[in-house]
C-alpha cells in the first residue's frame, strides 16, 4: 500500500564560495553584475508531492529563495547530463531534455508556488522537477536546484466502481504445514486494473456461514498484489507478508470456496475441489492465472515451488509465481494431445511418449503462464533402436495462438541407434509464454529411411525456477542448442552433475526437483 507524502529535495549550491573567483561547470568564471564573487546560497529548497494523479493539479512550492527573486522551473522525463545556459554563466542543467515551465516571483519571504496541470499522456511516467535562479544584471551568479521526482499515477478507483475481475484471486495458501493452519492460510489478490483500488469494504465470504469485511483504507496499486490472511504477523504466520488480518473465517483444506463481493456485487470467485481438478498441496499454495474466467478451471493453477519464510512454499504478494509441472506419461498422456502420421507407429508406451519418425505430434495446451517471469522447459529423451537416418530429429515447438501458427524452439538427433539412456534437453521458452494461447508441441520427423522412433518421458515446465546449471543450455529458435551429450557420461542424463542430482537418470536424485 502506497501513502502519498510529500518529498522535500534540496537544491545544490554550484556558485563560488566567498572571498575567490570559481569557476562552473564550463570553466567560465562566474561573477555577480557588479564585479565581485558570486553569493553563497545554500538553503533554496523544492518541494513536490511524492506522487500526482493524472487530470489533477499538482503544487510545486519554492521555498528560501531570496525575497521577490524570480525562480525559473524546467521539467523532463529523463535525468542525466543537460545542456548549459550562456545567460546564467554556463549553468548546466541536470535534465538531458529540459522542458521549460515556467517562472514564479517568491514573495518577501523567499517562498512561491506552481500550479501544475498534470496531463494524462503521463501516466507511470517519474517526472522530474529543476529550478534555478539568475542573480545580477548579466545573470552570471546562479544557483541550480537537484533533482525533484514525482511518480504520476491513475485515479484511485472505489470499490463501489469495481467490476467483475478486476480483482483476481490468484493465490491460495488452505494448507500450511510449517504453522498451523489457524494462523498460516492467507490468499492472494491482484490488481487487475492499471488504477489503485481501496478494498475498503471488501466482504469475503465462503458462500455458505463465514466471512469478514476489509474495515481499513486497504489500497492495492495497479497491477500490484494483496494478502489477505489469519494473522498479520509474519513470525507466527510462517513469513508470509499479511497486509490484513481476518476473524471468523478459515480455508478448508479440500473442499471451499472464496468470494470477493463489492457493492456492485461479485467481483471474483474461486472453488477448489480436493483434487479433483485443482491441485491439492500441503505445505505449499496453490497460484492461478491471472484473469477471473481462468481462475475457475482447476487444471490452470499449479502448485508452487518456490520457499518463503519458516519453509512453506509460495510467492506471497509478489508478482510472479514459482512452479514446477511435470508429466510423466507414468498411466497416460494426460493433456497431451497425440495427433500425427499413424504409419509412424507413435503411441503410449510404458511411461513415455512413443514418436514415429514419420510425422508424430504431442501437443500441451494452451498453458496460462501469464504470471511466470521467467519459463524453462526440459525433457528426457532417447533414440529407439530402429534403422536410424541422419535427417530424423525430435522437435519443440511453441505457439502462442492456440496452435494456430509454431516457431521452432530446439531440434534434436538424439543419441544414435542403440543408446539405452535418455539425455536430458533444455532452454528457455521466450518471453512469449505470458500470452493465453501459448502451447508447447513435440513432433518427430525424418526422411522416410528408417522411420526411427523418440521415446520421451519426464517433461517438465517450470515458471519462474531456475533449472539446476550444469547440464542445459538455452534453446534460441531453431538452433541444436540444448544438450547432446550421452545418457551416461558425467555430463549427460545420468551423471553426477546431471539435472537431478547423484541418483542421475530421469529419476529424481537428492538434488533434484
Amino acid at each position: 500500500m502506497m501513502l502519498r507524502s510529500e518529498h522535500v529535495l534540496f537544491l545544490a549550491i554550484l556558485a563560488a564560495c566567498g572571498g575567490r573567483n570559481e569557476t562552473d561547470d564550463t570553466g567560465a568564471e562566474a561573477t555577480d553584475a557588479g564585479g565581485g564573487t558570486a553569493r553563497h546560497y545554500d538553503d533554496l529548497t523544492l518541494v513536490v508531492p511524492f506522487r500526482s494523479v493524472v487530470d489533477t493539479t499538482a503544487s510545486i512550492e519554492v521555498h528560501g529563495a531570496g525575497p521577490y527573486e524570480r525562480v525559473e522551473i524546467s521539467t523532463g522525463l529523463t535525468p542525466g547530463p543537460g545542456p548549459c545556459l550562456g545567460t546564467a554563466g554556463g549553468m548546466c542543467l541536470d535534465l538531458s531534455t529540459p522542458i521549460p515551465l515556467d517562472s514564479v516571483i517568491a514573495d518577501g519571504f523567499g517562498h512561491a508556488t506552481y500550479e501544475l496541470d498534470v496531463p494524462s499522456g503521463l501516466l507511470d511516467d517519474d517526472v522530474y522537477f529543476q529550478g534555478f535562479i539568475r542573480r545580477g544584471a548579466s545573470g552570471l551568479a546562479w544557483e541550480r536546484s537537484s533533482l525533484a521526482p514525482m511518480e504520476v499515477r491513475a485515479a484511485e478507483r472505489l470499490l463501489s466502481e469495481v467490476g467483475t475481475g478486476e480483482l483476481v484471486i490468484s493465490e491460495i495458501m488452505q494448507n500450511p504445514s510449517a504453522v498451523a493452519d489457524g494462523v498460516g492460510e492467507w490468499f492472494e489478490i491482484y490488481n487487475n486494473i492499471d488504477r489503485s483500488i481501496d478494498l475498503k469494504g471488501l466482504v469475503v465470504t465462503d458462500g455458505a456461514s463465514e466471512s469478514f469485511e476489509v474495515d481499513t483504507s486497504l489500497v492495492v496499486e495497479g497491477g500490484a498484489y494483496v494478502v489477505l490472511g489469519a494473522e498479520e504477523d509474519p513470525s507466527i504466520n510462517g513469513g508470509a507478508p499479511v497486509h490484513f488480518g481476518w476473524t471468523g473465517f478459515s480455508l478448508g483444506n479440500g473442499y471451499d470456496e472464496i468470494h470477493l463481493m463489492g457493492s456492485s456485487g461479485v467481483i471474483d470467485t474461486v472453488a477448489w475441489d480436493n483434487g479433483v481438478t485443482f491441485p491439492d498441496p500441503n505445505g505449499a499454495s496453490m497460484a492461478g492465472p491471472l484473469n477471473y474466467y481462468d481462475n475457475d478451471v482447476g487444471t490452470r493453477w499449479w502448485i508452487s515451488t518456490k520457499p518463503f519464510g519458516d519453509g512453506d512454499k509460495g510467492t506471497p504478494g509478489a508478482p510472479g509465481a514459482s512452479f514446477i509441472k511435470t508429466f510423466d506419461f507414468d498411466t497416460g498422456p494426460g493433456p497431451w494431445a497425440l495427433s500425427g502420421d499413424a504409419s509412424a507407429s507413435w503411441a503410449l508406451g510404458d511411461g513415455y511418449l512413443v514418436l514415429g519418425g514419420g510425422g508424430g505430434y504431442a501437443s500441451l495446451g494452451p498453458i496460462d503462464l501469464s504470471r511466470c517471469s521467467t519459463v524453462e522447459w526440459s525433457y528426457s529423451g532417447k533414440r529407439g533402436p530402429e534403422s536410424p537416418d541422419s535427417s530424423d530429429d525430435l522437435s519443440t515447438h511453441y505457439s502462442v495462438d492456440g496452435g494456430g501458427s509454431w516457431t521452432l524452439l530446439d531440434m534434436w538427433n538424439g543419441n544414435g541407434s542403440d543408446d539405452a539412456g535418455y539425455s536430458l534437453r533444455g532452454g528457455y521458452a521466450i518471453a512469449d509464454a505470458a500470452q493465453p494461447g501459448f502451447m508447447i508441441r513435440l513432433s518427430s520427423y525424418g526422411s522416410g529411411v528408417g522411420f526411427d522412433h523418440y521415446y520421451v518421458t519426464d517433461f517438465n515446465v517450470s515458471c519462474g525456477e531456475e533449472l539446476p546449471d550444469g547440464s542445459w543450455s538455452l534453446g534460441s529458435g531453431g538452433s541444436d542448442s540444448g544438450l547432446d551429450s550421452g545418457g551416461s557420461g558425467d555430463s549427460g542424463g545420468s551423471g553426477d552433475s546431471g539435472w537431478y542430482g547423484d541418483s542421475g537418470g530421469y529419476s529424481t536424485g537428492d538434488s533434484g526437483w
